[in-house]
Formats: C-alpha cells, structure tokens, sequence
C-alpha cells in the first residue's frame, strides 16, 4: 500500500491529465489543476483510520503528498462540533451543528490546507522549499505538545506557526504558480 493514492491532476475545463509529481498548479486553458486518486489503491477500513492518531494525516491515502517524511504539521487535528440546538431551531435546521476550529494551533480552519499545501511544496529543491523546510523547523520547535499548552504558549505558538504556514503559502504560492499568493 502506498502512503498517498494520488494519481494524477486534472483539468476540470478541459479535461487534461497532468502528471501529479511536477510543480504545476494550472492548465495551459488556465484552469486550476485538481488532484485524483486511485481508489484501487486505499485499502483502509474504518477502523484502521480511527486507530491513526487523531490529525489531518491520518487520511493520508486521500492527501497529494506521497511520503510521511515531507509531512509539515502543526497538530491540526480533530475538532469538535458543537451542536447549537436554539440557533437550528430558529433557523428552520434540526441538529445544526458547528465545527470549532479554534482548537487548532493557529486558530483557523485555513491551517489544514496550508499544512497540506506546503508539505506537497516543500517536496522540490528550489531555495523557495528549502525556506519552507526552515520554516516548518521552526514552527514545530515553538508549538508546545497539547498537554502542555498554557494560554500564553498557545498564543505564542499561534503566532509563530501562522507567520511560518502563512510565509510559507506565499513562498509556495509564489513557488508553484509564478505569481505571489
């Protein structure tokens, strides 16, 4: 079993297929690039994916990058819903529930595919990844294990990690598109 099922990217205005290893994030028609995967190849029950620890990563099979070594995380991981019984009332929508996202070390639902877009940049060896390798070193080096979190050392953290994911998107962006993020 391979660590992602990623086959190839695709154009969704034309159709083309575009090889999923090269840096490329448009078509030539223009178009974002989206990424497919081999279903074939996720071979994964329920109860297995639930016995991975509790993060973005442990759904690896269905994430563009192709090896845990070039894995970039800051802890996102799993968030809780919070079921908001009067609201859905109000609002006509039984068991409305809503995800908190605050729990995630930068604070923002956006840390997921930042971490997931900049481990798939960081993969080349342009100086732009060597950056983002710097950056990641040093976001993990200043995020505090979840036991160990104060309210002050998350904010640090917070801080710290969404300057390095945020430096990083623009670095990739800039990196895989030719223009800035």
């Amino acid at each position: 079993m391979t660590y992602s099922a990623l086959s190839h990217l695709e154009c969704p205005r034309c159709g083309a297929r575009h090889d999923a290893d090269l840096v490329q994030g448009t078509c030539p028609c223009g178009s974002p690039l989206l990424a497919r995967y081999d279903p074939g190849q996720v071979a994964v029950s329920p109860r297995d994916i639930a016995g991975r620890p509790p993060d973005l990563w442990r759904y690896h099979e269905l994430l563009p990058v192709r090896t845990p070594g070039r894995v970039v995380s800051l802890g996102e991981g799993m968030t809780p819903l919070i079921a908001l019984p009067r609201l859905g009332r109000a609002l006509g929508v039984p068991n409305l529930l809503m995800k908190d996202e605050s729990l995630i070390p930068t604070g923002t639902f956006k840390a997921r595919g930042a971490a997931v877009g900049v481990s798939r940049a960081i993969r080349s060896s342009t100086p732009a990844s060597r950056s983002l390798r710097r950056l990641s070193r040093i976001a993990r080096a200043v995020t505090p294990p979840a036991s160990m979190r104060s309210r002050t050392a998350t904010s640090i953290s917070r801080l710290v990690a969404s300057a390095a994911l945020t430096t990083g998107s623009c670095i990739a962006g800039r990196n895989m598109f030719g223009r800035g993020a």
